[in-house]
């Protein structure tokens, strides 16, 4: 699961961890770049919550390392209209360099107000 803030990572981190029983595995929230790669680079399984900031390479210009070939990875991206751009040196791209076989969801739900 992927946001652009920690704060609503934080709260789809908390809501998957009350349903741990329903999903069969405990989730992890992955605190630095690095434990993001750790957490990815597995050969199965695995609830990851993360913030798309941690897709991008230690130096800018660099390419994302792949992390995983596998293809029964599903990135649901929350907030998809400000994460999933800029294929060419943005987050969107340095996601799909690591997870070249994923499937990708992307959402956003923005609140209306009957009142305006």
């Amino acid at each position: 699961m992927i946001t652009d803030r920690n704060d609503l990572d934080g709260q789809l981190y908390d809501t998957f961890a009350r349903c741990s029983d329903a999903i069969r595995q405990d989730p992890v929230q992955a605190e630095t770049r690095a434990d993001l790669r750790k957490l990815l680079a597995v050969s199965s399984g695995g609830v990851v919550f993360t913030t798309i900031q941690k897709f991008f390479p230690e130096e800018r210009g660099d390419r994302y390392p792949l992390l995983s070939e596998r293809r029964n990875i599903v990135v649901i991206a929350d907030e998809a209209h400000r994460s999933q751009y800029d294929f060419i040196d943005g987050f969107a791209r340095h996601m799909r360099d690591a997870l070249p076989n994923a499937s990708f969801i992307g959402f956003t739900g923005t609140p209306h107000r009957a009142d305006r």
